[in-house]
């Protein structure tokens, strides 16, 4: 079996929540191109499809509101995946 890299994906999301700039943020530090005119559903996917077979700790700092971890294109975290969320606030 394969050990997969680990990456370590640090945001900070603030008070007032924007999908947009957070997945932006998240791109960036994947060194991954969003299309800029593309909307959250769009943007969300190609996010998925870079983050699903990646293992990685997502930290996602200054978390002041719960949100739908889909909606920005974050995979859900489980033991097939070995991928963990960690929230700040």
């Amino acid at each position: 079996m394969t050990q997969k890299n680990l990456s370590v994906i640090w945001v900070t999301v603030s008070k007032e929540l924007d999908l947009l700039k957070l997945q932006n943020e998240i791109a960036c530090k994947l060194k991954l191109g969003l299309p800029k005119f593309e909307g959250e559903i769009t943007r969300a996917v190609e996010l998925y499809t870079a983050l699903k077979d990646r293992r990685h700790v997502l930290i996602l700092d200054d978390l002041w509101e719960t949100f739908a971890l889909e909606k920005v294109g974050i995979p859900e975290p489980t033991s097939a995946n070995e991928c963990k969320i960690v929230l700040t606030t």
